[in-house]
């Protein structure tokens, strides 16, 4: 009897020496699993720049025995762009438009914005702009944030979302566009945002590309403020399901249907163009690549 009331004696001991501090480790175990840093996308090992990219043995914009090298899968990028809003501009070769005109369209991109709503009669936050004198005619294309809602724009014929988009919040963005129906569609996370038909013709005639800005790719107060990642571009317009099955893949994703990719900007690093057709683009001003982005970013 006397051997049990020691032992008794010495696990209330125990208890009261490091009750106290395993109480606390808890605390800080449960403040962190809140913040995300346990999550397994946090742990998920980081794509370094350049790691995947689609191969064509036959020359760009061939869609013969293409595949794609590298680590294409299971990783998040290491990076992603930073535009600070005021002179952040990536210029793409404008040549790409040759391979965009006359078909349709899907465009995607991961955004993530700082300060999305007008400020000084600003309304544009431009994700991808394509620009030249006749747009105002011809209808370009154009993906913007506009008063935190997505657009794709064109002049006059503009596809407006219908849900708002929240500050430092990780989005997927894309819209389509049939060139046989003129029927456009939003999408955010994968989801149809909204669409309509129009007689007007959607042209990529633009004599600039460029991501984050429009206007000639000069500084115009329409520059995005945040961080986009992993911009895709392809010469047909995508089914909702296969919108979907983008997101679904993540930040990190590779392109799907390689037949039809145009240009592929992972913006991991640097501003390559990772399609095999060589539109690499330039960062002329305003850009750096940022390797904390995760703490905002949900996985689908």
């Amino acid at each position: 009897m006397h051997r049990l009331k020691m032992k008794g004696q010495s696990a209330m001991e125990y208890l009261m020496t490091y009750g106290w501090a395993i109480i606390i480790i808890a605390v800080v175990l449960g403040a962190i699993y809140q913040l995300g840093f346990l999550q397994s996308f946090s742990l998920t090992p980081k794509a370094q720049p350049g790691s995947c990219s689609l191969v064509r043995p036959d020359g760009p914009l061939i869609i013969t025995g293409e595949f794609f090298s590298g680590t294409c899968q299971g990783q998040l990028p290491e990076t992603v762009a930073q535009f600070n809003g005021q002179s952040s501009i990536i210029t793409v070769p404008s040549a790409i438009n040759t391979a965009l005109n006359h078909h349709s369209f899907t465009v995607t991109a991961w955004i993530n914005g700082a300060q999305l709503k007008e400020l000084s009669g600003i309304s544009d936050q431009v994700i991808l702009g394509d620009f030249s004198p006749t747009c105002v005619t011809d209808y370009c294309l154009h993906l913007v944030v506009r008063n935190d809602f997505l657009y794709m724009g064109f002049y006059g014929d503009d596809l407006g979302g219908t849900h708002a988009l929240n500050d430092n919040t990780w989005y997927f963005a894309a819209f389509t566009y049939d060139l046989q129906t003129n029927y456009k569609n939003i999408y955010l996370n994968g989801a149809p945002d909204n669409n309509h038909a129009s007689g007007n013709y959607l042209q990529a005639t633009g004599t600039y590309i460029c991501i984050g800005q429009y206007w000639a790719c000069t500084s115009s107060g329409n520059d995005f403020n945040g961080q986009i990642a992993n911009i895709q571009i392809y010469n047909t317009s995508f089914s909702p399901s296969a919108v979907n099955s983008l997101y679904l893949e993540g930040i990190g994703g590779q392109p799907i249907s390689p037949q039809y990719l145009v240009a592929w900007y992972p913006l991991n690093g640097n501003a390559n163009d990772y399609s095999g057709n060589g539109y690499s683009g330039n960062a002329i001003s305003g850009i750096s690549y940022t390797g904390v982005w995760t703490n905002a970013y949900t996985a689908p």
